[in-house]
């Protein structure tokens, strides 16, 4: 690869990344927030009479996309540290190897992210669904 082809991919790479912790950032700044102003929202504005169910799953769906955003961040940090070692400790005839391994770590890691949305979306939607029932 020339130096501009290097350079421009470090780039990539670089705008990548930022764009992974501020996905990182945002997922836990919402699911917190969906789950502090549902707990202020029900505890003061809505009579619970109906579909508790919907306010409790939701709830725990909050919980488990911030647990799950806090596992993918360490996994990602750990499948960091075994791709330097693959790096380190690997020959030059093993590059697709080290490769193969890259894109399997980080299909994990995708599919973490990827619930951890969906975990966010569920539980804000059956709260908004409990509130409109309540209200």
């Amino acid at each position: 690869m020339s130096d501009y082809s290097d350079e421009y991919r470090d780039k990539i790479q670089e705008i990548v990344s930022k764009s992974e912790d501020d996905f990182d950032k945002k997922i836990l700044t919402i699911a917190s927030g969906a789950l502090a102003i549902s707990f202020s929202f029900i505890s003061f504005l809505v009579s619970i009479n109906n579909c508790k169910w919907l306010l409790i799953i939701g709830w725990f769906l909050l919980i488990i996309c911030i647990f799950t955003n806090l596992f993918s961040h360490l996994s990602s940090k750990r499948n960091a540290q075994k791709t330097i070692e693959d790096l380190d400790n690997g020959k030059p005839e093993d590059e697709d190897n080290v490769r193969c391994n890259i894109i399997k770590r980080n299909k994990r890691i995708n599919l973490i992210n990827l619930l951890s949305v969906i975990f966010l979306l569920v539980g804000v939607l059956l709260i908004i669904i409990f509130a409109a029932i309540n209200l």
